[in-house]
């Protein structure tokens, strides 16, 4: 009968010897997969809405222009834009007079704030400087197309230049200039921007650019002192003035037109 028990003791013994995990020295391979993950980037080319002249960081409705409405939207499309300039200077109507003359513009819409502005946009991987002129035509009779205004010009004021990035934090500007801070804070340590002078039928005049105007791509590198971003400059209407030289005027109305060019160096 004891041996009976034993027997049964052995046999549950060796039984549940069986059951239990066998301890191996090679560890279970892991179970793997993969995920791609993509990004893309493509230039954008398409027309840029106007910013405030005054607050770079507010844009501007094109629908509603709020209280810049004496100013054209160009819409013009791709990476080095023209965005905005004055639709129209109106010198007024005056009684004719063999004298010399000066005539400044006038505010045509009373809703306005009396400004008008230029708006460049440089959306371009390597910016390399860019500039924008400005040529002023003959001024012709309008009804007639004939005869026209000997040796006028016009006037346009010194204005105020901004930059998008002027008041953003260092971070947040896509410059690795170590002259960053005194970019952020002075302008014209960016741009050249002077009152001009434009005489009917005479070439064209710079009136914003770059300071840097590069044609190597390799040296396009540092893209916010090359002017990168949007950048506008705006001066009180009434400040553009019409010069007629003496016995210039003749009776009747005249209109010219102002020609504005956008323009890059060709790189290499």
């Amino acid at each position: 009968m004891k041996k009976n028990k034993l027997s049964a003791v052995i046999l549950s013994g060796v039984l549940f010897s069986s059951i239990l995990p066998v301890a191996t020295n090679a560890e279970q391979a892991a179970s793997n997969a993969e995920t791609k993950a993509i990004v893309g980037f493509s230039e954008d080319e398409s027309a840029v809405n106007p910013i405030n002249p005054n607050n770079p960081n507010e844009t501007l409705d094109p629908a509603d222009p709020g209280y810049f409405p004496d100013n054209e939207i160009t819409g013009n499309e791709g990476t080095l834009t023209l965005d905005v300039v004055p639709r129209l200077l109106d010198f007024g109507t005056h009684l004719f007079s063999w004298e010399k003359a000066e005539y400044a513009a006038t505010i045509k819409n009373k809703e306005s704030e009396g400004l008008h502005f230029l708006q460049v946009t440089d959306r371009r991987e390597l910016s390399n400087g860019w500039a924008l002129s400005a040529s002023l035509s003959e001024f012709h009779e309008a009804a007639k197309g004939v005869g026209r205004l000997k040796g006028v010009s016009i006037q346009l004021p010194k204005g105020e230049v901004r930059n998008l990035y002027y008041g953003a934090s260092a971070e947040n500007v896509p410059d690795t200039s170590k002259n960053l801070e005194n970019i952020l804070n002075d302008p014209t340590s960016v741009f050249s921007h002077e009152g001009m002078e434009l005489f009917a039928g005479e070439e064209a005049k710079n009136i914003l650019a770059t300071n840097k105007n590069l044609k190597n791509r390799e040296e396009a590198k540092n893209t916010y002192e090359l002017g990168s971003g949007t950048t506008t400059v705006v001066w009180n209407t009434t400040d553009a003035k019409l010069k007629v030289p003496a016995k210039s005027a003749s009776v009747g109305k005249y209109s010219a037109k102002i020609n504005w060019t956008l323009t890059a160096p060709v790189t290499e």
